[in-house]
């Protein structure tokens, strides 16, 4: 089975300095899959092209159509992929596939809906977002105040799980 390594982004986290971990972390064949939050722009730039002002309402229909365009589902994720072309570039080296998918709303949601996942054996999230969460691990050990991602085993490889195999 594949294993994939789940990396959650918010929008103004990096990847790239999570890159040397996750090379060690990815063998050959990993699939890298990295989380970005739509849309998949710096705020300001959100608001800056959402105040449309135009002399008519030609002019103004049509910067809505281009920006629709923009902002749709599909242009955004071709985005993200721009944004995360050097990640893609030095894990094709290693013969990591890079997935990106889009999500909308709280990262940890995002994450919990793909963590079901068999094949997810790790989980990056930022570590400011793990803070008063418990579901992903119990409150009372989430240190993560100082940190900046938290890195976590989603599970063990069948070979290492401990405890007896189930005969039923």
């Amino acid at each position: 089975m594949e294993s994939k390594i789940l990396v959650g982004l918010r929008p103004r986290d990096e990847i790239t300095e999570l890159v040397p971990c996750i090379e060690t972390m990815a063998g050959s064949g990993t699939t890298l899959v990295c989380l970005l939050r739509y849309p998949v722009v710096e705020p300001w730039k959100y608001v800056r092209d959402h105040c449309v002002s135009a002399d008519s309402t030609k002019v103004a229909v049509a910067a809505g159509g281009r920006l629709m365009s923009d902002y749709s589902w599909e242009a955004q994720k071709r985005f993200a992929a721009q944004k995360l072309a050097p990640v893609i570039k030095t894990m094709s080296r290693k013969s990591v596939h890079l997935e990106v998918d889009l999500y909308t709303g709280n990262v940890l949601a995002a994450i919990m809906k793909r963590i079901s996942d068999p094949s997810v054996r790790w989980v990056i999230v930022p570590a400011r977002a793990m803070n008063g969460s418990s579901a992903l691990v119990e409150a009372e050990i989430t240190p993560f105040a100082s940190f900046k991602w938290a890195i976590l085993c989603s599970r063990a490889p069948a070979k290492a799980r401990c405890g007896p195999a189930n005969s039923d």
